[in-house]
């Protein structure tokens, strides 16, 4: 009896580590996340057209993920296709209201399209988010100074 009792508390352990207890979902779930590293790391590498290729399907089978849709239209936007940008950016932003990496790029968006309003509004927000020591709000501003400066 203490055995059966072992046996069955060690599987009710196993199944209730997320790893062993992945459902059938979890070789899709996998594949997306492998795509999701790749695509992070081609935006890493600058190969923005690959990026795209593995993050359009990706967001076709899973539109919740903000991470995903904020490297989509950093891409679109590094390939020069700005419309798709800000819309993604802000799908981005829709999903994940202080998404400090969407803030940043959306910003510097609407700096190269002339829209230095948007961008300042922009880095208030992140201003309230992060404050003014971090990452992003540093790089957005710095965006913003040197087009003030030009």
């Amino acid at each position: 009896m203490k055995q059966l009792f072992a046996i069955s508390l060690m599987a009710g352990i196993l199944m209730s580590s997320p790893v062993l207890a992945a459902s059938s979902d979890s070789s899709d779930s996998d594949t997306a996340n492998a795509s999701y590293l790749l695509a992070e790391k081609a935006v890493k590498a600058k190969n923005y057209g690959e990026a795209v290729s593995l993050l359009e399907p990706l967001l076709r089978d899973d539109s919740s993920n903000a991470n995903a849709w904020n490297y989509l239209a950093f891409s679109h936007r590094k390939l020069g296709e700005l419309k798709k940008a800000e819309a993604e950016y802000k799908k981005a932003l829709i999903l994940q209201s202080n998404h400090k990496g969407a803030h940043e790029y959306l910003g510097e968006l609407y700096v190269e399209t002339g829209r230095m309003h948007l961008a300042v509004q922009l880095l208030g927000r992140l201003k309230q988010i992060c404050g003014i020591d971090c990452e992003e709000y540093e790089a957005l501003e710095i965006v913003i100074n040197d087009a003030k400066g030009s």
